[in-house]
């Protein structure tokens, strides 16, 4: 990863990862200069599986390029920079559902409101629809994806939805020779078995990975009953069309579900019509951007791009605007860490970051440094601040993002 980072420099900056496994990377960053935000995608760079990495990038550029729909971020450019293959699209995503779905789940958030909840079915119906509107013109067919999960859902730090995955799911994809997809990742059948995927596909995928977020919902007490299979107290109407909308919803034959997601859409606006539910989207949207902002102040170091300030997680913001020397000691620090986890900024390259220009007696560089880290260690980055014997950097394990 270090590496790759390195090669797409040229092109873009402070990247970070958003997804870590499978056989695609997708990055976070901006073009270079403090240009554009993008999310990049690249593959693992294995020599034996170039070719087809860079067959599957170009049907997600050519995905992209053709869906129009505010939530499925469009193509800005498919390229090579440093022998790396990328695919950038234009979105400000910082993280994904999947990251913030685990932190709430390990810090114990209160589940979401039901109303609020069912707005990402509004958003995902509404960015699928269009995709199955794009005609692929190779193929003839609709532009479907046939697995989906938590890690194609991109958050920005808003709560902006970004949803990836046509072309190709890299999101999800264990590279090349396989079929499966990474853990939390939920695939159609026939998909699985060499299939190309169709709408009906996303309709089975889809309605699974919407039930694998009801514990984090704050269900209603009737649809808690309807989903444990109560039907004391429905009309017997009520409860014939819930059984067979479950029937079609997760048959195993393509040829028995949905066959679109306007279909399923209709389905579920009948329920919430029941249930005296009004779905927001931009409630939704307001409330991740509230839980992705405390996940943020709890886990991440933020660091001013000028380095004026920083926020250790779970801490406050300490303001060092009038310590130039210090400034510019951090400014590096979180450039080298976002050039490269885990690799150390040397001393004489900080030094000569901290007091350009200036000609220091021999070792009062190095004492100067010294102090520096020492204070900014006082000041709040503590452990944060890690000594190698190749110099400083700052723990490679701990999220980083420049404000």
């Amino acid at each position: 990863m270090v590496e790759t980072v390195a090669a797409l420099g040229a092109r873009f900056e402070e990247l970070v990862p958003l997804t870590t496994d499978g056989g695609f990377r997708l990055l976070a960053g901006r073009e270079v200069g403090g240009g554009e935000p993008r999310v990049v995608i690249v593959g693992a760079g294995d020599d034996g599986a170039r070719a087809w990495e860079a067959a599957q990038l170009d049907a997600i550029a050519g995905a992209h390029a053709r869906i129009a729909c505010r939530y499925v971020p469009r193509l800005a450019a498919r390229g090579c920079a440093g022998g790396v293959a990328y695919v950038a699209l234009a979105c400000d995503a910082t993280t994904t559902l999947e990251a913030v779905l685990r932190w709430a789940g390990a810090t114990r958030q209160p589940p979401t409101p039901y109303g609020t909840a069912m707005g990402l079915p509004l958003i995902l119906g509404e960015a699928f629809a269009a995709a199955h509107r794009a005609i692929d013109p190779e193929t003839g067919a609709p532009t479907c994806i046939g697995s989906f999960g938590p890690s194609n859902v991109l958050l920005s730090a808003h709560g902006q939805p970004w949803i990836v995955g046509f072309g190709h799911d890299a999101a999800a994809s264990l590279g090349p020779g396989t079929r499966a997809v990474r853990t939390g990742s939920h695939l159609a059948p026939e998909v699985g078995m060499g299939t190309p995927p169709t709408p009906a596909s996303d309709v089975y995928v889809l309605d699974l990975f919407f039930r694998s977020l009801l514990p984090f919902v704050d269900l209603l007490p009737l649809a808690k009953q309807a989903i444990a299979g109560n039907a004391a107290g429905f009309p017997a109407e009520a409860t014939r069309a819930w059984g067979e909308h479950q029937r079609r919803l997760t048959a195993s034959q393509p040829a028995e579900r949905y066959a679109s997601i306007d279909e399923v859409m209709t389905i579920y606006r009948g329920w919430w019509d029941f249930l005296g539910v009004v779905a927001d989207a931009d409630a939704y949207i307001q409330h991740m951007g509230a839980l992705e902002r405390l996940r943020s102040d709890t886990t991440t170091l933020t660091v001013a791009r000028d380095g004026s300030w920083f926020r250790a997680p779970g801490a406050q913001r300490v303001d060092i605007a009038g310590r130039k020397a210090l400034r510019r000691v951090l400014r590096e620090l979180a450039a080298a860490r976002l050039g490269g986890p885990g690799r150390a900024r040397a001393v004489d390259e900080l030094v000569g970051a901290g007091w350009p220009g200036e000609k220091l007696v021999e070792g009062s560089g190095s004492s100067r440094l010294y102090v520096a880290i020492a204070t900014l260690r006082q000041l709040g980055l503590g452990e944060l601040i890690r000594k190698d014997p190749r110099g400083y950097l700052i723990d490679p394990d701990v999220p980083i993002a420049l404000a």
